[in-house]
């Protein structure tokens, strides 16, 4: 039990991981000041400030979110560049979409990935069909089955 709810935790963190780096790779990239990136909702666990972000893991890890500044509706806009909301709707846009689109992309790869590994190809499939052994008394011993006949059909 408590094995499957630490794989469910790191499996959703890992997908809320890349969802929230998705907006916050093309806020960035934009040119939008992002506040705070956080892995979980509530108290902060853990964290550290780098240039204008402050990167944190929070307790409830059910979730995560990108702060960027001027998002919220209740501040007031300064009309600086680097506030999402005085951004034109295609920059937002494209901020937003990234998020899922981190998550598609993902699922690409993951579901990729075992055709790229390969596997291994059992030997009855790669080698031909050859009797190796035939039981005493058996339907295949009256019919005149032996040991190294080739089935062909």
């Amino acid at each position: 039990m408590m094995t499957t709810i630490i794989a469910f935790t790191v499996v959703l963190g890992l997908l809320i991981f890349f969802h929230e780096l998705g907006h916050f790779v093309m806020a960035k990239w934009i040119g939008i000041r992002v506040e705070r990136f956080s892995l979980g909702f509530g108290p902060k666990i853990v964290g550290y400030t780098y240039g204008d972000t402050e990167y944190r893991l929070s307790a409830l890890p059910l979730g995560g979110y990108v702060k960027m500044s001027g998002e919220n509706p209740d501040e007031p806009l300064k009309g600086q560049p680097w506030e999402f909301g005085s951004r034109t709707v295609w920059e937002r846009t494209r901020v937003v979409l990234c998020g899922p689109g981190m998550n598609l992309v993902l699922a690409v790869v993951f579901l990729g990935l075992p055709f790229f590994m390969g596997r291994q190809v059992p030997a009855y499939l790669q080698s031909k069909p050859v009797i190796g052994w035939i039981d005493a008394n058996s339907p295949a011993e009256k019919a005149g089955l032996q040991i190294g006949d080739l089935i062909i059909s």
